[in-house]
């Protein structure tokens, strides 16, 4: 019985006590490892976007047209900025101008195994995340088919994204600012993340200090496009930002449950502008800002150190507002946030019935994203998921903005060179 219990006792303590992250995160990713491979091998890939992608970075690399209003493929014009052309690019030359489908999808296992380890590596940081827990971030069959079978652009962009996320958690704002640059570059999704980012490089440089890192992503962006912009720059602006742009209504898994004609209208896509908003500004003054010492015109000496669990928590919710008031969900938009939900659902209440609500909210979610074709009944079981994620979020219980005992650190990493203490 002794023995039993101690067993048991282990388990448990593998299961939520943090010592253990790092081994159960290795273990998690060994078998996805296998489990991708045996995707690949076993289950028939299936074409959506390759051949579109693969015949608008043609365009530059093989017939040397860097007009952006002359690339398109099968789907349409091309429509993303240029750190697309340049990924998809290489990917274009490794699999023979696209025809090495198989080469592509062992890429893309490679991606997701690196995109499971930073996200494992994020959670690790916020000292919020239980390790079991890291297996809710391998569920989804939607996921993997995102990866491996589709081959989405959407992947890449997120990989970049969280990869900016965990230097920003290691307070490498500058090198972080440009690594989530590069993603805005591959897809503009990322500019949900975009208001949460810039409250804390306000708080981490002033408000007159944060033109560094903000014009760090400008210039990144700029000089991605220099070749597209000297052709044509505002064939190339039109195109690749085009926020005005309105997705196809039989593909997106929100919002079924309305007419087509009230789904492509301006009033709707108005209405949800402005809510959008709303919950934003809901998430400043309940959430992010509540505990925040009062903005610098400038950065002081006495900054305190931000605790990953909130750099996290905001940039999170920030991404998750957007996605709540999205028009349009494709299918590949699901790699936006499943991988976020877990996280996110730590910040609501304690207690017994939020711990199982949980779990129900997961699974809701996930059999709604492999409904097909999208239909109005599992559309608004979606809304309604993303509405309860919301309100736990906005009721629920924020990290905490400083470490604590951390109100000393040192400054200026490698990005500048210069350590000062702060006290």
């Amino acid at each position: 019985v002794g023995g039993m219990g101690n067993m048991r006792s282990g388990i448990w303590a593998i299961m939520v006590e943090q010592r253990y992250f790092a081994a159960v995160a290795v273990a998690l990713l060994l078998l996805e490892t296998f489990l991708c491979l045996f995707i690949v091998s076993k289950v028939p890939y299936t074409e959506i976007d390759w051949e579109a992608y693969m015949s608008e970075v043609a365009g530059p690399f093989k017939y040397g047209d860097f007009n952006y209003e002359n690339l398109e493929g099968a789907t349409g014009p091309l429509v993303y900025p240029a750190g697309f052309v340049y990924l998809y690019g290489i990917l274009y030359y490794v699999t023979g101008e696209g025809v090495d489908i198989p080469t592509a999808q062992y890429i893309f296992v490679g991606l997701y195994i690196s995109f499971l380890a930073i996200v494992a590596y994020i959670m690790k940081r916020t000292r919020m995340f239980p390790p079991w827990m890291l297996f809710l971030l391998s569920l989804s069959r939607r996921c993997h088919s995102l990866f491996m079978l589709r081959l989405f652009n959407d992947c890449w962009a997120m990989f970049a994204l969280y990869l900016s996320v965990a230097l920003f958690c290691n307070r490498r704002w500058l090198s972080g600012s440009f690594v989530f640059s590069l993603a805005v570059s591959v897809k503009m999704n990322i500019l949900l993340f975009a208001p949460g980012l810039l409250l804390l490089l306000v708080h981490e440089y002033g408000v007159f200090g944060c033109v560094l890192p903000l014009s760090i992503c400008a210039g990144v962006q700029i000089f991605l496009a220099i070749p597209f912009l000297q052709v044509n720059w505002l064939g190339y602006l039109k195109r690749s930002f085009n926020i005005g742009r309105v997705f196809m209504y039989k593909w997106s898994v929100n919002f079924q449950f309305l007419s087509e004609e009230t789904f492509v209208s301006k009033e709707l896509a108005v209405g949800l502008l402005v809510l959008t908003v709303g919950l934003l500004c809901l998430l400043c003054v309940k959430k992010w800002s509540l505990h925040l010492r009062k903005f610098q015109w400038i950065s002081r000496d006495t900054t305190p150190v931000l605790h990953p669990a909130y750099i996290v928590a905001v940039l999170f919710s920030s991404n998750f507002a957007g996605i709540v008031c999205a028009r349009s969900l494709h299918y590949q938009f699901y790699s936006w946030y499943f991988h976020q939900i877990p996280f996110l659902t730590l910040l609501w209440p304690s207690g017994t019935l939020f711990s199982l609500g949980r779990i129900v909210l997961l699974g809701a979610v996930e059999v709604v994203w492999n409904v097909y074709p999208p239909n109005a009944t599992a559309s608004l079981v979606l809304q309604i998921c993303h509405a309860l994620l919301f309100l736990g979020i906005l009721y629920g219980e924020f990290p905490q903005p400083y470490l604590k005992g951390h109100r000393a650190r040192e400054i200026g990493t490698a990005e500048d060179g210069k350590r000062r203490k702060v006290a």
